[in-house]
């Protein structure tokens, strides 16, 4: 499963190739209309389905429980208001031994600007509340032992859990294979 696939390119282009000829793979995000847009993008592939879902949600559609062998998600939870509930998901989700590859922006500029917006009283009221809280390890000096401390209290088995600076060319394909 890929968590918040967005248009389906990085499941379509990077994902599917690297699982092999067998593997199918779900596209999940929570915008209806970017899940449309990979259905029909990508209606040719028979190992590609994509679904609307909000990986915060408290009641995970038992479909999938303990249904997938790998999960992955890039650039996509530091956007939840609740980190906790969406790694509890991830986690049910995944068969026994199942692997998990996350990639979490932890502390960038932009969210300093948007926390700076959504507390001016000049623009508050156009801040949804969902981004009242997003970031989780914005400007937190320890940001990896916090990651890895969260994901084992769920249950996970931290493998590796590492912090970076980077900076993106803007190409999914150059920006994953940097990030390994």
């Amino acid at each position: 499963m890929d968590i918040g696939c967005g248009s389906g390119n990085v499941t379509k282009e990077i994902l599917l190739p690297a699982l092999g000829s067998a593997a199918q793979i779900i596209g999940t995000d929570i915008s209806k209309n970017m899940i449309e847009y990979a259905k029909k993008t990508f209606n040719d592939e028979k190992r590609l389905q994509f679904e609307v879902l909000d990986i915060q949600t408290k009641s995970l559609p038992e479909k999938y429980i303990c249904e997938f062998d790998h999960v992955f998600s890039s650039h996509t939870l530091q956007w939840c208001n609740n980190i906790r509930q969406a790694l509890t998901n991830i986690y049910e989700m995944l068969r026994y031994n199942g692997t998990t590859l996350l990639y979490i922006i932890a502390s960038h500029n932009v969210y300093d600007v948007l926390n700076t917006l959504i507390h001016d009283i000049r623009f508050a009221q156009y801040a949804p509340d969902n981004m009242k809280t997003i970031a989780p390890f914005q400007n937190r000096s320890n940001a990896r032992n916090e990651l890895t401390e969260l994901l084992q209290s769920i249950g996970f088995k931290v493998h590796h859990c590492s912090l970076r600076e980077a900076t993106s060319s803007g190409k999914p394909e150059i920006f994953l294979s940097e990030s390994c």
